[in-house]
């Protein structure tokens, strides 16, 4: 018993640790999704990224300020690109280099392309 206390704590300080610190870096972008090459959207997405431990938090806005929409841990982090999601179906990553964000789903046929500002941070 002793044991899974002590394993709960650890879990609640990692918990408390990827909340209470600033991002390493965050990119707002403004994007413009279509679906099956018809309808279309356009909002502001922002991604929250820590890059150690590894996870990010996202949030959209479609014109009534931005509100929670999912936290994970990204597939890859390298010089190049933050990889949201990579499984052969959904594709999602943020360019680094050109500061673009792109999601493609092909069995869903929605593609959504934007571009970003990015902003670093330091570590509190």
């Amino acid at each position: 018993m002793k044991h899974l206390y002590k394993g709960i704590a650890g879990l609640l300080l990692t918990m408390f640790l990827i909340q209470s610190n600033a991002a390493d870096l965050i990119v707002v972008c403004s994007v413009k999704e279509v679906a099956k090459n018809q309808t279309s959207s356009t909002y502001k997405r922002k991604y929250e990224i820590d890059f150690e431990p590894r996870f990010f938090k996202s949030s959209v806005d479609m014109g009534n300020g931005f509100r929670h929409s999912e936290d994970g841990f990204p597939k890859d982090i390298n010089a190049s690109r933050v990889v949201f999601a990579e499984d052969g179906t959904t594709s999602q990553y943020f360019d680094r280099q050109t500061s673009q964000y792109v999601y493609k789903n092909v069995a869903s046929e929605v593609e959504a392309t934007g571009s970003c500002t990015q902003e670093t941070r330091p570590k509190k």
